[in-house]
């Protein structure tokens, strides 16, 4: 009886398959481009960096200032609403106690 050869069983040969070989190329032309668009890239960006510049955009680096800035100023904002929703409530009783006697003495009626 014959025994059937599969895919993995195949015997192995000295020579890369054709898939191998092309991948390999491709590697190869595409590491070629990037290292000869490389340059240009950076040639790219600059200008594109000075346009955005003279049309009033901020740098990336600016741009990340602003955002550390704001956050900093919301977490004092947290933490000052915080503070103020903890107060103590006696100091809102003490201003309407003070208030009560201005509003009394208002209500009377002059003498005739």
């Amino acid at each position: 009886m014959a025994t059937r050869r599969t895919p993995d069983s195949a015997p192995d040969t000295d020579a890369a398959s054709p898939q191998a070989l092309w991948q390999a190329g491709f590697d190869a032309m595409t590491q070629a481009a990037n290292q000869a668009l490389g340059p240009l890239e950076g040639l790219f960006g600059q200008r594109v960096a000075k346009a955005m510049s003279q049309m009033g955009m901020p740098a990336p680096l600016e741009v990340l200032a602003l955002r550390e800035q704001v956050q900093a100023l919301q977490d004092r904002v947290d933490r000052l609403e915080a503070a103020l929703a903890a107060a103590p409530a006696a100091k809102k009783s003490a201003t309407v106690a003070k208030k009560a006697p201005a509003t009394a003495s208002r209500s009377r009626q002059p003498r005739s």
